[in-house]
């Protein structure tokens, strides 16, 4: 999911600078950042438009102990977690690191019409941050409106803040989590390995341009499936194979796996019709068949392989179900951004294969 980043022209903003004591201050409304110089009597730098109308910085009396000039810098939106999503403009306030004798205050606006109500008022955040934004603090608003969409909190020095929500049912581009590249290949605890290759002339698919994942292991030939990356970036399952004992399995009607986007912790449904040859090599299938095949998704915030610990783990489960109770083979992949399956079990009766090194389309995982 790419959120909308909200920046901060100067240009197009409106401030305003109260003061809170007899001590004279002035604010800036130019071209540069929004500014304004505030003492030891304390101050208020507030802007009235522009993306960040709303936003008020309140430094009270005792707070600094000489006229400070304070700004409020634009920032690009940091990498946020699957489960926080932007819901407001991220800005710096400069002198940067200055602490505050006496807490000040801090508000600013949001809307969750950016998280197209996936979130509720109950779910916004203020995500503060000093130098690294992957060790922020996310901070219950001390004080909220709703209606006007302006959120408080309280501030010991001069940070980075930035709106967020926190997300029940993160949308993920889940096409990062499954990169599916040539020349990859993967081993595996259990003496396993993946390999992942680009074919065009597999039985029964020729002319399809198909990634063909197989597993290997010493006492058995491969077993794997046939899968596609749409330009969209959905991944479309086309079937299976064991060269063990020679059985393929063709969708007749390719499943859609996995959207370029799709919702975690939910559950999706689909119909799979499929012919089954006997032998690979047979011309014509031995038999058809028709299952519905159920697509789960899993967040895990921490997933721990040999070759290392990996955040944000997508749970991919497949189970075949016969729609009326019955079930059938499950199958399933944890999936790590930017790298892809990490663990597997092909059997719900099987053991979790864990990640030991590997090769991205021919470049070496680092291991932790």
């Amino acid at each position: 999911m790419t959120t909308p980043r909200l920046l901060l022209p100067g240009s197009a903003l409106g401030v305003v600078l109260v003061a809170l004591s007899s001590t004279s201050c002035s604010g800036s409304g130019g071209s540069g950042p929004p500014s304004a110089s505030i003492g030891g009597s304390g101050g208020r730098l507030s802007i009235d438009s522009g993306p960040l109308a709303g936003t008020f910085l309140d430094v009270p009396a005792g707070a600094v102990g000489a006229d400070v000039v304070f700004r409020v810098e634009s920032l690009d939106e940091p990498m946020l977690d699957a489960y926080h999503a932007a819901i407001g403009p991220a800005i710096r306030l400069m002198p940067e690191d200055l602490p505050f004798a006496v807490p000040a205050e801090l508000q600013m606006p949001f809307s969750l019409d950016l998280v197209a109500g996936r979130a509720g008022p109950n779910d916004v955040r203020l995500m503060v941050w000093t130098t690294d934004p992957a060790n922020a603090d996310y901070r219950t608003p001390t004080a909220l409106d709703q209606p006007a969409g302006l959120a408080r909190t309280t501030l010991t020095g001069t940070v980075a803040v930035m709106p967020v929500a926190v997300l029940q049912d993160p949308v993920l581009p889940i096409v990062d989590w499954l990169p599916l590249e040539p020349d990859t290949l993967f081993e595996y605890d259990d003496g396993s390995t993946l390999s992942v290759e680009i074919s065009a002339s597999e039985p029964h698919l020729e002319g399809l341009e198909l990634f063909r994942l197989a597993w290997d292991t010493a006492a058995s030939p491969a077993i794997g499936e046939y899968w596609r990356r749409t330009p969209g970036g959905q991944t479309i399952y086309h079937g299976s194979f064991d060269l063990g004992t020679g059985v393929q399995t063709i969708a007749i009607d390719p499943v859609g796996l996995l959207l370029a986007e799709a919702q975690v912790n939910a559950l999706r449904r689909q119909a799979y019709r499929f012919e089954f040859y006997e032998s690979i090599a047979n011309p014509q299938p031995t038999s058809w068949g028709e299952t519905d095949l159920e697509i789960a998704l899993e967040l895990i915030s921490t997933f721990q392989t040999p070759l290392r610990s990996f955040e944000n783990v997508v749970r991919m489960t497949l189970l075949e179900t016969d729609g009326a109770g019955g079930t059938g083979r499950q199958r399933d992949y944890w999936l790590a951004r930017d790298v892809g399956i990490v663990a597997y079990r092909l059997s719900q009766f099987g053991s979790t294969a864990l990640l030991t090194r590997g090769e991205l389309g021919g470049t070496p995982l680092l291991g932790d």
